[in-house]
């Protein structure tokens, strides 16, 4: 597809098959004529010599859109890409009113957190701060738990 086509059906990338001036051969923007892979490098070199320009437009962004970035579809969104990109499982049941642990009520600014198995990357539940950082600083494992248990049992006599 050549340019003018493009720009006639309203598309916001074309392809002409044949590559750029630096031999990339990807989609072109229609508002610029260059090379996705080209505006990426440029953009990328920007940031690395401006982190602190980049880091004052992403806020500026976010405090022009706050009604488009705090709707409840919006955050859920984002959680969602957040886990994905950090290797956390997919919730298979709604987050409950209580830890799933220790089941102190979860209000009043405490947050849940999405509690997995390090190894299969499985989901195991929703805890509290307290219970997620205990578990975890005992190893995750039923091993480290013993171990506690055997501990507090021994300084109990």
């Amino acid at each position: 597809m050549e340019y003018q086509e493009a720009k006639r059906l309203g598309l916001k990338k074309y392809n002409t098959g044949r590559a750029c001036k630096k031999g990339h051969i990807v989609d072109r923007y229609t508002s610029t004529r260059t090379c996705t892979r080209c505006q990426y490098e440029t953009l990328s070199k920007w940031v690395d010599l401006n982190p602190d320009k980049h880091r004052a437009q992403g806020r500026n962004w976010k405090r022009r859109n706050l009604e488009r970035y705090h709707t409840e579809p919006e955050r859920s969104k984002m959680r969602e890409r957040w886990r994905a990109n950090r290797g956390f499982p997919t919730p298979t049941r709604p987050t409950p009113t209580n830890c799933e642990c220790c089941e102190r009520k979860l209000e009043g600014g405490r947050k849940t957190h999405l509690d997995h198995c390090h190894e299969t990357g499985g989901f195991r539940g929703w805890l509290c701060g307290s219970c997620n950082l205990g578990i975890g600083s005992l190893g995750d494992t039923i091993e480290g738990l013993q171990r506690a248990i055997e501990y507090l049992r021994r300084a109990e006599s």
